[in-house]
């Protein structure tokens, strides 16, 4: 089987992940996932101080790089 045949099953549901969430998602450690942040690396929502991801725009942030 071809590495471009092999498909990912990931769970595309539309929950708020939280900071510490997105940074499991990413296998990285909270604080690498903070400095995404800062650099605008990846798509957030933030709600006062917490911010919020969902797994959709993490994935169409990866596919477009």
């Amino acid at each position: 089987m071809r590495k471009s045949d092999r498909q990912v099953e990931i769970d595309m549901s539309d929950e708020p992940m939280t900071i510490k969430e997105a940074a499991e998602f990413f296998k990285i450690d909270v604080q690498a996932m903070y400095k995404r942040v800062q650099r605008k690396m990846v798509q957030f929502h933030k709600d006062g101080r917490r911010l919020y991801f969902f797994k959709k725009e993490l994935i169409a942030g990866l596919k477009a790089k």
